[in-house]
């Protein structure tokens, strides 16, 4: 039973993972494309290129990933919340590297990624996309 959790733990999060790399070409693009490009705040392109990824992560982990189709839309508030959980530590983390340690906006937004990623994840996981209850979870 253990190792059959742990491994279904580990395939969902591979999956997390491989869908957040989606999700981070979303972010990255759309923030660069902001910052860069258009000249916008580079909080304000963070702001919108994270919420872009988000949508889209959740409806790949939704359907794809977690397998969830019940309380839809109460999972994706829950993941926007989580999302913006994320949100603000990256901005934290961003506004600290850019403001206080000279990095250029791009690269601390890349360097922010791995702490928000493993922060969601947990959220997630047992947030978000937890089964409603327990013999749900033993059908599994």
């Amino acid at each position: 039973m253990w190792n059959e959790r742990l491994t279904e733990i580990q395939r969902q999060f591979v999956a997390y993972s491989l869908i957040g790399v989606m999700g981070l070409s979303i972010d990255l693009i759309g923030f660069y494309f902001m910052s860069s490009v258009l000249k916008w705040h580079y909080l304000l392109a963070n702001g919108i290129s994270v919420y872009s990824a988000i949508t889209h992560n959740f409806l790949w982990n939704a359907l794809v990933n977690f397998k969830t189709k019940d309380r839809f839309l109460w999972r994706y508030g829950s993941f926007l919340m989580v999302g913006t959980v994320g949100l603000g530590l990256s901005s934290i983390l961003l506004w600290i590297q850019v403001e206080k340690l000279g990095i250029e906006p791009i690269i601390g937004k890349v360097l922010t990624i791995g702490v928000v990623v493993f922060v969601q994840f947990g959220l997630n996981k047992w947030i978000t996309f937890k089964p409603q209850n327990i013999k749900e979870n033993s059908e599994k």
